[in-house]
């Protein structure tokens, strides 16, 4: 892109370039129009009438008439016939004549025409409340259409992170998935102690004599 199409590309970048070029001008002592032709084979005020329509255009209210004064309704009632009576007065004749006029009226002829301002400003008003309105409604509009394209993402769950049994040289067993919910294991149950059914005898006992053949032992 050219240094020309960069300029006309927006009103900011206009702007930078006039500063750059009078600043340029003034240190290095050339005329600002010399540099500004280097530039841009457009002219300073035709861009800027250029980018004063685009502020036009692209500004809602400025399909909104302004409200008009009293003088103005009083110079749109009195001038033609002041310009008639003075056929060869000038643009800048008729004004001051006009306004002349407008300086000798009493407060109660201004009445009629201070009405007209006031009713003016209402309509104003009106419209202009009108139009931000439906620029609003618009913005919304276009933001509920947005949100709703925008796909919504769903989370993906993440498997259960499974335990390898590893054998005792170190190497990889198979896979075994564990449940995520732990199984509850029955405690066991606790071991009695056995009774001891050996007793060790209080009695005495009486060995036989080694004389005779088969004798009674006497306790």
């Amino acid at each position: 892109m050219s240094i020309s199409s960069q300029i006309r590309a927006s009103e900011g970048n206009f702007k930078l370039a006039q500063k750059m070029v009078t600043a340029l001008s003034e240190k290095y002592s050339f005329d600002f129009n010399e540099g500004w032709e280097v530039l841009t084979n457009r002219s300073v005020d035709n861009l800027t009438r250029m980018f004063r329509r685009e502020r036009r255009r692209n500004d809602p209210l400025a399909q909104v008439k302004k409200p008009r004064t009293a003088f103005s309704f009083f110079t749109q009632d009195r001038r033609p016939k002041i310009q008639t009576a003075n056929p060869t007065a000038g643009f800048g004749d008729l004004s001051r004549l006009v306004s002349a006029e407008w300086k000798k009226l009493t407060d109660k002829e201004r009445a009629r025409f201070k009405s007209m301002e006031e009713t003016d400003k209402t309509r104003y008003q009106t419209e202009r409340t009108r139009v931000l309105a439906e620029v609003a409604a618009n913005a919304e509009s276009a933001s509920t259409v947005t949100t709703e394209s925008t796909p919504v993402e769903t989370p993906v769950e993440t498997p259960a992170p499974t335990k390898r049994a590893t054998s005792k040289r170190g190497k990889a067993a198979k896979t075994v998935e564990t449940p995520a919910t732990p199984v509850e294991t029955p405690a066991p149950a606790t071991p009695t102690k056995a009774a001891s059914t050996s007793k060790r005898s209080t009695g005495k006992r009486t060995r036989a004599p080694k004389t005779g053949a088969s004798q009674s032992v006497t306790v």
